[in-house]
């Protein structure tokens, strides 16, 4: 008799530990997913205003790119981490000092970096949805050449730029957006 008033005892004890342990599974588990939910609310707005302030930036058509690596057109990749180099856009006036590693096309082209220092030609912006990035490309001249200059801007800043030019085959050069002060244009 007292066994078995011990184990009905008993038994209810283990429903109830185990309907207590269900409850506070579930109540953690329900916390938890609402913390988390709010968390990636948190996170998707603070992206979102990232990406405004990338695109205003952008549209401003200021802004200081500095390239990391470098891409010929035979597939060759140049570590440019100690190389001083940038190209910049300032009120549609565009200048770079870009290193170049490539092929000539012309005999009277004496090799050098990419260098200008004047208005832009051509400008057009487009930005993606779908692709989560902006696509820039002008034309800017310098005393001898010609540059096609295509700028394919991710929402975390990362860029690719390449540039083509009427004597020289395309270079690719991917970096980062930074925000230095930009440089006062030439005269």
């Amino acid at each position: 008799m007292i066994f078995a008033v011990y184990f009905v005892l008993n038994e209810l004890t283990m429903k109830k530990l185990m309907l207590f342990s269900l409850l506070l599974i579930l109540t953690t588990t329900y916390t938890f997913s609402q913390g988390t939910q709010s968390k990636k609310e948190s996170l998707i707005q603070f992206e979102k205003t990232l990406i405004d302030t990338l695109v205003d930036q952008l549209a401003s058509g200021k802004f200081y790119f500095e390239a990391t690596w470098a891409t010929t057109s035979t597939g060759e990749r140049i570590n440019l981490a100690t190389t001083p180099n940038f190209l910049q856009l300032n009120d549609l006036h565009a200048v770079a000092n870009l290193p170049y590693f490539g092929i000539a096309h012309s005999p009277a082209f004496t090799a050098g970096g990419i260098n200008f220092d004047n208005a832009i030609l051509e400008y057009d912006t487009k930005y993606s949805d779908k692709n989560e990035r902006t696509t820039i490309t002008y034309s800017v001249k310098n005393k001898t050449e010609l540059f096609a200059v295509i700028l394919t801007v991710f929402e975390n800043k990362k860029v690719n730029v390449a540039i083509n030019s009427n004597y020289r085959g395309t270079i690719t050069y991917s970096g980062n957006l930074l925000n230095k002060k930009l440089l006062e244009q030439s005269p």
